[in-house]
């Protein structure tokens, strides 16, 4: 190139056309060429002439689109290897290349029956070199063709033979001598009227007339491609919509036969203005095509072509939007209908676009939150069940070694009994003994049992009860007798059983508000079995008592009152004012008929109330359940009627507390007959 203050030659692989100039103190040390850049030329130049021997020796053997699909693929491949910022040297060995990939991929178009492919790659040709007699040539074979095709279609001709004449014309201007170009321009003559024949003057003069044929022919593409979407035949549509716009120039601001468009004022100002209109009709109507399909970058590109035309389209942007949300680019769709809003407000599809667009974003954003959250969820799950296995592990060691230990004290009591007793008491001893050896024998035999399989168990034996196997309110009102001495539980062995209870509470009581009644009972008492191994443990006492209490709500809400009963009075036994406990049991009581032991516990709560601390948390609302309890009462509790079964009116949800809405289990703190809030 002319900036090359110095130069060498690079060696060039055999058929590419002889060597290249790269500048090697100017262009590539300025950064604008560089070495890479270099070799990335030579080997796409190199490339390139190889598939031009390639293809031509297709064409040769009769494989014409196979040809054509290789001249094509390397004219693309120099293009793209070789941009404008190479050198001048460089560039014209690729636009060398170029002009015969083109010329070659017309003539192998033409021979497969191409004409309209044919003719953009004439036009591609004459770009890089306008008056090129093969360019001509080519593009006036294509016309006749064209023309040609459509008579034999049915179709009227659009005038394209008249346009075969300029390019001939301007050929033999060139090349007088050029034998095939005089055969073709006689064998048009001869199909022409006499009225028709005759010279158009050359291509200087007919400018005005080739625009006129290319608007008409264009329209009459345009009509074609409007009549085959109609029909749904959106591959036909696109390509007479191509058609429509090579014919008036494509992309560019020439004509696609290489003839200036009209500009400036009067009639060539109204036909530039036409012609415009045309193509902006044409691009619009090939991004509806698209949509069809659809194909939606290809709809983005047609509207986008038409929006450069005119900015404002709001055909051009409502459909450009319609891609965009195929392409889930909302945020381009409803920048697009925003635009299109303000040009038009009352514009109705972009209005009920656009809110489509806003209620899916939202309706998306919903489910994002919704499967973080199953997600979530499903963590917490895995991790619950991970630790429920190792807490499980836990308690069955604890078993484990309680039983050894109960073994060992047995052992020393025996060891420590005095003389043997009288015959009578040592025959009694000794039938217990073996009845004792026969159950521990069951008991080695059978398999360990679960928290979850002994809270059924219990279950079972509670609603076997009847409420007369009760204790009395008046002996489970008095201080429970000092449990049997237990092997002491390792102290991080009891806190995680008290955390493991904790867990299992919370998850039940989720279920009793969820109305799961069943699975809540069964999920208390097994958190009640989760606690056996400390239930001499004075500190795990209050949250016993609180998770029968919550049992004893579950089995009121399903109306198994004996288990509520028994529920109630084992809170008692573990916390003997717990005011709530004393409800359920009024409330247990009342519905299996004993109204006169739902009144004496009522009235225990009164008791409990009135000798309590003025303002404690949870009295007033206890007084006002008792008294509203006790109004419900029959007035004469001996000789009431106690055939009719009462659901308990008392609120059964389950022990909260009320000042922070925990479960009251995960305080520790002794119940204080708090009702639930």
């Amino acid at each position: 190139g002319g900036s090359v203050r110095s130069a060498r030659t690079l060696p060039v692989p055999r058929g590419s056309g002889g060597l290249i100039a790269v500048g090697v103190d100017g262009d590539i040390m300025a950064g604008v060429w560089s070495a890479a850049d270099a070799a990335t030329a030579v080997a796409a130049l190199a490339k390139g002439t190889q598939m031009k021997e390639m293809g031509s020796a297709e064409y040769t053997a009769g494989l014409f689109e196979e040809a054509a699909s290789t001249f094509q693929a390397a004219a693309a491949a120099v293009t793209a290897a070789v941009p404008p910022r190479a050198p001048r040297s460089v560039l014209g060995l690729a636009s060398d290349l170029r002009l015969a990939l083109y010329l070659n991929l017309a003539r192998a178009l033409l021979s497969a029956g191409a004409p309209l492919e044919a003719l953009a790659a004439a036009n591609k040709a004459l770009r890089i070199k306008p008056n090129a007699p093969k360019g001509l040539y080519r593009r006036a074979q294509a016309f006749v063709e064209l023309d040609r095709n459509r008579l034999a279609q049915g179709l009227v001709e659009l005038g394209h033979k008249k346009l075969a004449v300029v390019d001939l014309e301007l050929l033999l201007k060139i090349e007088p001598d050029n034998g095939p170009a005089e055969t073709l321009f006689a064998s048009i003559r001869l199909s022409e009227s006499p009225s028709e024949s005759g010279s158009t003057g050359g291509p200087q003069e007919s400018g005005s007339a080739v625009a006129s044929i290319g608007v008409r022919t264009s329209t009459q593409f345009k009509n074609e491609g409007n009549a085959a979407l109609a029909k749904g035949d959106a591959s036909g549509a696109l390509n007479a919509y191509a058609a429509g716009l090579e014919a008036l120039g494509g992309d560019g601001s020439k004509s696609g036969w290489g003839y200036q468009l009209p500009v400036g004022k009067g009639k060539e100002g109204k036909e530039a203005v036409v012609i415009k209109d045309l193509k902006l009709a044409l691009h619009l109507n090939s991004a509806a095509a698209h949509l069809s399909v659809p194909t939606w970058k290809d709809a983005v590109a047609s509207a986008t072509k038409a929006l450069i035309i005119d900015p404002a389209n709001a055909k051009g942007l409502y459909r450009r939007a319609q891609a965009y949300v195929g392409l889930l680019e909302r945020g381009k769709a409803v920048s697009d209908l925003n635009t299109l809003l303000r040009v038009q407000p009352d514009n109705e599809p972009a209005e009920i676009l656009l809110a489509s667009i806003q209620i899916n974003e939202h309706a998306e954003a919903q489910k994002m939150a919704a499967d973080a959250k199953a997600k979530s969820q499903r963590e917490w799950d895995h991790e619950e069940a991970d630790y429920k296995a190792k807490m499980q592990k836990r308690v069955a060691q604890s078993k484990k070694e309680k039983e050894r230990m109960e073994e060992a004290e047995a052992v020393a009591a025996a060891a420590a009994t005095p003389a043997t007793p009288s015959t009578g008491i040592a025959a009694a001893q000794a039938e217990a003994e073996t009845t004792a050896s026969a159950n521990a024998a069951a008991a080695a035999a059978a398999p360990p049992a679960s928290a979850a399989a002994a809270a059924a168990a219990a279950s079972a034996a509670m609603d076997s009860m009847e409420p007369s196997t009760v204790t009395p309110l008046t002996t489970i009102t008095e201080k429970p007798v000092a449990a049997q001495s237990m092997a002491p539980v390792d102290a991080a062995i009891a806190a995680a059983l008290r955390a493991e209870a904790r867990a299992i509470d919370k998850s039940a009581s989720d279920l009793f508000r969820a109305k799961q009644l069943p699975s809540a009972l069964s999920r208390f008492e097994e958190a009640i079995a989760v606690l056996a191994p400390l239930a001499a443990d004075a500190g795990t006492l209050a949250q016993l008592s609180n998770l029968h209490v919550n049992a004893a709500s579950c089995a009121i809400a399903l109306k198994r009152h004996a288990h509520a009963l028994a529920h109630a009075d084992a809170a008692l036994l573990l916390t003997p004012s717990s005011n709530t406990a004393l409800i359920r049991r009024a409330a247990s009581l009342k519905a299996l008929g004993d109204f006169k032991g739902a009144k004496v516990a009522l009235q225990a709560v009164l008791k409990n109330v009135a000798e309590g601390p003025e303002g404690a948390p949870g009295v007033l609302k206890d007084k006002q359940a008792a008294l509203a309890a006790l109004e419900k009462l029959p007035a004469d509790t001996e000789t009431a009627d106690t055939g009719a079964v009462d659901t308990g009116a008392v609120d059964t949800e389950p022990v909260v507390a009320a000042d922070t809405g925990k479960l009251r289990a995960d305080t520790g703190a002794v119940d204080t007959g708090v009702a639930n809030t």
